[in-house]
């Protein structure tokens, strides 16, 4: 019983401190990603990977094949399907074809959720100051700035390993929630593997020897 009432006490006390560091979080996310689409909305596809993926994306669309894109006819199986799929799910917002900021919109909302995620973990581990300079320095960070403004699938795939280990930090934080948390775990995991293959499984493996908690 005394385990049960401390592990509710401390998820409302953690509930009430996460309030503010949940608005800046949200705040720093928004003017991030505000600051991502000007770059990514302002210039046509670079050489050599954006074409790429655009033209992938456009035979997906002319030729209903979701799940092998083709590139000049011939299939391109380079990657996992899934960051294919965010990129193909902003074409009916630009009349069925490809457009070159549309297509950022997966990175830029990954570059915004890592901004999201720094900050809100940082906050309630040590306070608003540190979610405010957790948070900014992952903004500007020069890979996290460039990745969120390009069709790469760096930045889908680190939103999502990062979103999986922080389920599985709240795993031990949140007992109330554990069952739930260990679900989101199972969920974000595999969608990390579709995006970038084995790679999600073997850095997570290595966070998990690592005896990180």
């Amino acid at each position: 019983m005394s385990g049960r009432w401390g592990g509710r006490v401390r998820h409302r006390i953690l509930r009430r401190v996460a309030r503010p560091i949940l608005r800046l979080a949200l705040a720093l996310a928004f003017a991030a990603a505000a600051v991502y689409g000007l770059a990514a909305f302002s210039r046509d596809f670079w050489s050599p990977d954006e074409p790429d993926f655009a033209d992938a994306v456009r035979e997906m669309n002319v030729r209903g094949s979701w799940l092998l894109p083709y590139q000049n006819g011939k299939p391109y199986s380079e990657k996992p399907i899934l960051y294919y799929w965010s990129m193909a799910a902003t074409t009916p917002f630009t009349g069925g074809d490809v457009d070159p900021g549309a297509l950022r919109i997966p990175s830029m909302v990954s570059g915004a959720f890592l901004v999201f995620g720094a900050t809100l973990l940082a906050g309630w581990k040590g306070g608003r100051r540190e979610g405010l300079v957790a948070g900014a320095a992952t903004a500007v960070a020069p890979l996290v700035f460039w990745q969120a403004q390009f069709i790469q699938i760096d930045a889908f795939f680190t939103a999502l390993l990062f979103a999986a280990f922080a389920a599985q930090m709240l795993v031990d934080l949140d007992p109330g929630r554990r069952e739930r948390w260990v679900w989101v775990f199972h969920v974000l995991l595999p969608l990390a593997v579709l995006t970038k293959g084995p790679l999600a499984i073997v850095l997570t493996g290595l966070v998990a020897s690592s005896g990180a908690p």
